[in-house]
């Protein structure tokens, strides 16, 4: 219902995209926006967490999703509120899964981008990713090295944004993290 809703496809298509590749077909119409988001490693948690989304609780307070998903005990998520597109348009953002083919095996690696600038592609300000085991989180590493190399309008090199997304994933992720990053950046050529 989420995915199809009008004011999601218009205002949050990448939140629409990540939710339609949940699971196979029966997992999506089973499970909720909340136990995808609640359980901390879903698909729609990075791209939720790259656009600054803030939580209802059920104590009536709003916080930042990003605020709720590092607490151990997460507490009872009424709803989710995005940015109104209406009001500023969406930074550029993308979403990427990536994973085996082989049926039921869960991905790898979901990661969100968002850039500050459409134009100027090292203007990356949110980087977040999940994986299996490792709950939902922004790079902030490697956010501060493209904000650092795009304001010094320098290119980092692929070594570069590995070991700073080494810093909070495994290395075989971190290389995986790193090629999507320097690919949506420009930086592979």
């Amino acid at each position: 219902a989420v995915r199809r809703h009008p004011l999601v496809q218009q205002h949050a298509p990448v939140l629409a995209q990540a939710l339609s590749q949940l699971g196979a077909l029966g997992v999506r119409h089973l499970g909720t926006l909340g136990g995808n988001i609640g359980w901390g490693e879903g698909d729609c948690c990075p791209v939720l967490l790259a656009m600054d989304a803030q939580v209802e609780l059920t104590d009536s307070n709003i916080q930042p999703l990003e605020q709720t998903l590092e607490l151990q005990q997460r507490p009872l998520m009424l709803s989710f509120l995005l940015p109104r597109s209406d009001v500023a348009p969406p930074p550029p953002l993308v979403f990427e899964k990536v994973g085996y083919r082989a049926a039921f095996s869960p991905a790898l690696l979901r990661m969100a981008l968002r850039w500050s600038n459409a134009q100027q592609r090292l203007s990356v300000d949110r980087i977040a990713a999940a994986a299996p085991g490792l709950g939902v989180h922004r790079l902030q590493a490697a956010e501060k090295l493209l904000r650092h190399a795009h304001e010094l309008q320098i290119r980092p090199t692929l070594t570069d944004i590995r070991t700073t997304c080494e810093q909070s994933l495994p290395p075989h992720l971190a290389q995986i993290a790193s090629r999507l990053i320097a690919g949506h950046c420009g930086l592979l050529a």
